[in-house]
């Protein structure tokens, strides 16, 4: 259940992290709803709340009772780090990044030039 749990955690965070570098590199929230100038500190909030949930899940903190297993209590620590070391050796070995170029412009997608 810790995994679960985790992996929830871990998702969000992922995603608010993912947000707050787009907005360092300019991105600009489009739709209905923005936050304008509270995206940093709702964002930053975001990011240290969910940080210490997902730390508060997968800490060892069951290993001092006479019941606790140790590979029950490490478990969700072990597979997140299993997860990230094959994800970064996937990343740096693969490279997936360098196709990106190609995909940055979408020629169905009118741009400022055709309103001009």
């Amino acid at each position: 259940m810790s995994f679960g749990v985790s992996g929830i955690y871990l998702s969000a965070l992922m995603t608010v992290i993912g947000s707050m570098l787009a907005r360092s590199r300019g991105w600009i929230p489009q739709g209905q709803f923005r936050l304008g100038r509270w995206g940093w500190p709702v964002s930053i909030a975001g990011a240290v709340y969910l940080a210490l949930m997902l730390l508060n899940v997968v800490a060892p903190t069951g290993l001092s009772s006479p019941r606790g297993y140790f590979n029950l209590d490490w478990i969700t620590l072990l597979v997140i780090f299993l997860i990230a070391v094959v994800g970064g050796l996937y990343f740096f070995v693969s490279r997936p990044d360098r196709g990106v170029s190609r995909h940055l412009h979408d020629p169905a997608e009118p741009t400022g030039a055709e309103r001009a």
